[in-house]
């Protein structure tokens, strides 16, 4: 199985987010860590396909979240339900592409 390479930019942002707010819940569910978070999520893929700013951002912030110690954890849930519900209105902001198939 592939994901399908799509040349309109806003189909690659759609399933960047999916695939980001997928991540966030994972992190949010501790299925994952801070650091396969960011290899999942590469900051680099975001700046070369030229994706919305808002989503690099949201990225830079999942980055940070290694910066938050035990002591912090309240601070650290905090930041992951801000980070899905921010990835969750992005999201919704994006054009229906159900006639389209996303896996091959």
């Amino acid at each position: 199985m592939t994901v399908k390479e799509f040349t309109n930019e806003k189909y690659n942002e759609k399933c960047f987010l999916i695939i980001l707010l997928g991540t966030i819940e994972a992190l949010i569910k501790k299925s994952i860590t801070v650091d396969e978070c960011q290899s999942i999520l590469p900051l680099s893929a975001a700046e070369e396909n030229h994706f919305d700013s808002r989503i690099q951002n949201i990225i830079e912030r999942c980055y940070e979240l290694e910066d938050f110690d035990g002591s912090q954890r309240n601070e650290y849930e905090n930041s992951l339900i801000e980070l899905k519900e921010s990835t969750m209105a992005l999201l919704s902001e994006y054009a229906d592409y159900s006639k389209i198939n996303w896996m091959q």
